[in-house]
C-alpha cells in the first residue's frame, strides 16, 4: 500500500492520457498555458506540438532603438506589460503588473530578436481566433521583425490594424500581413516627432486588398494625395487629402445615396485653391443656413436615400473641411429643403 502511493504521488500532468492534457489546455487561458511551458521539457514541447488556442483579443506593440513593449490581452484577463530591453550584458525582461513587476537578464542576447522568437511563439497559438485589434508603433520597423512576419504560414486576423510610425514605407512592411477577410478598420497615424501635415505617399496601400475591404479609415497628422474615388468604399472615416473638387465631392455623394451605407465621414484639405460656390451650387443646389445672419459654416444640404427614412446630411465648413454623415429624414430642418 505504501507503494502504491508514492507511484500515485509522482504522477503529474506529464503522466496524463493525451486526450485529457488536451482538454486540460482548450479550458486554459493563455497565462496559464505559458506558465506550463516552464514546468518541464516534456510539457513544453507537448505544448509546442499541439499548440492550443490563445484567444487573444488585443495585441498592442511599442517599438524603439532601446526597447520593445508589448501588450496581449485575452476576453478573461489582462497579461502584465512585457518590455524587452536593450542591456550592456544582453536582454533585460521587464515584466510589470499593476504596482507589481518582475526583472530577468538573459545575457548575450539582442532585445529585438529575444522579442521575436517570443512574439513567433505567441502568433503560433492565434491559430483561428480573430484578435479585435491588432497595433503597431514603431519609427522604423526592424529587420528581424520583418522576417517574422514573412514567415508566418499565415496573416494575422484583426477586424481593426492601426499603425503609427514615421513613414508611408513602413506601412507596407506590415500592411499586407493582415489578413484582408476579417479588416473592419484601419487607422495610420504619423510618429509625434515627425512634422505635421507630411505628404504620405498611399499609391501602393490603395492598391492593397486590406485597403479595399476595410470600411472604415482614420489619417491623423499626414495628408495622402491620391483621388477621393479611393476612399468611395469608406462608410465611416477621418483623413486628410491635399484637394478635393466639386465634382469628386459629388461622385461621393452619389455614392452614399446609391451602394455605400454611410455612417460619418470627416475630410480635410490643403489645397490653398478654395471650392467655389458657384461650382458647389451647380451641382448641389443652393445650401442651406443654420443661422443666416451669422455664418458658421459655408452651408448644408441635405439628400433623401430612396426607398429610407434616412438622409445623407452634407456640410462644408470654412477651415478646409467638410462632413457627410447618415441622418433620420426627421433631423432634417422644416425649412431646409430636401433633395
Amino acid at each position: 500500500m505504501p507503494d502504491q502511493r508514492k507511484r500515485r504521488q509522482k504522477v503529474g500532468l506529464a503522466d496524463m492520457p493525451e486526450v485529457v492534457m488536451k482538454n486540460i489546455l482548450e479550458k486554459a487561458n493563455f497565462q496559464s498555458i505559458l506558465k506550463l511551458r516552464k514546468v518541464s521539457r516534456d510539457l513544453r514541447n507537448f505544448i509546442d506540438d499541439e499548440k492550443p488556442e490563445f484567444h487573444l483579443e488585443i495585441i498592442g506593440i511599442h517599438m524603439t532603438s532601446e526597447q520593445i513593449k508589448i501588450f496581449l490581452k485575452s476576453s478573461e484577463n489582462k497579461a502584465p506589460h512585457i518590455e524587452y530591453q536593450k542591456h550592456e550584458q544582453g536582454c533585460q525582461i521587464v515584466c510589470s503588473r499593476r504596482a507589481k513587476s518582475k526583472t530577468y537578464l538573459l545575457e548575450n542576447e539582442h532585445f529585438v530578436e529575444v522579442f521575436c522568437r517570443e512574439f513567433e511563439q505567441v502568433m503560433s497559438h492565434q491559430k483561428t481566433s480573430v484578435l479585435l485589434s491588432f497595433s503597431l508603433t514603431a519609427p522604423k520597423i526592424p529587420e528581424e521583425f520583418k522576417r517574422v512576419l514573412m514567415a508566418k504560414p499565415t496573416p494575422i486576423k484583426t477586424q481593426i490594424f492601426s499603425m503609427t510610425t514615421k513613414t508611408h514605407s513602413q506601412v507596407m512592411d506590415v500592411l499586407p500581413h493582415m489578413d484582408p477577410k476579417y479588416l473592419k478598420e484601419l487607422c495610420f497615424y504619423s510618429s509625434p516627432t515627425s512634422p505635421r501635415l507630411e505628404k504620405w505617399i498611399f499609391d501602393g496601400i490603395v492598391e492593397s486588398d486590406q485597403w479595399k475591404t476595410a470600411h472604415m479609415l482614420e489619417v491623423v497628422q499626414f495628408f495622402v494625395d491620391v483621388p477621393l474615388k479611393n476612399f468611395h468604399h469608406f462608410s465611416a472615416g477621418n483623413y486628410f487629402v491635399n484637394a478635393v473638387t466639386a465634382e469628386e465631392l459629388f461622385e461621393l455623394k452619389e455614392n452614399y445615396l446609391s451602394s455605400n451605407p454611410l455612417k460619418r465621414v470627416f475630410i480635410g484639405y490643403l489645397d490653398e485653391e478654395p471650392l467655389k460656390d458657384q461650382e458647389l451650387h451647380a451641382l448641389f443646389g443652393k445650401p442651406y443656413f443654420a443661422n443666416p445672419r451669422q455664418k458658421v459654416d459655408r452651408g448644408r444640404w441635405y439628400f433623401r436615400i430612396a426607398g429610407t427614412d434616412k438622409a445623407v446630411h452634407f456640410v462644408l465648413y470654412f477651415a478646409k473641411s467638410l462632413q457627410f454623415s447618415l441622418i433620420n429624414l426627421s433631423e432634417v430642418p422644416s425649412n431646409a429643403e430636401l433633395r
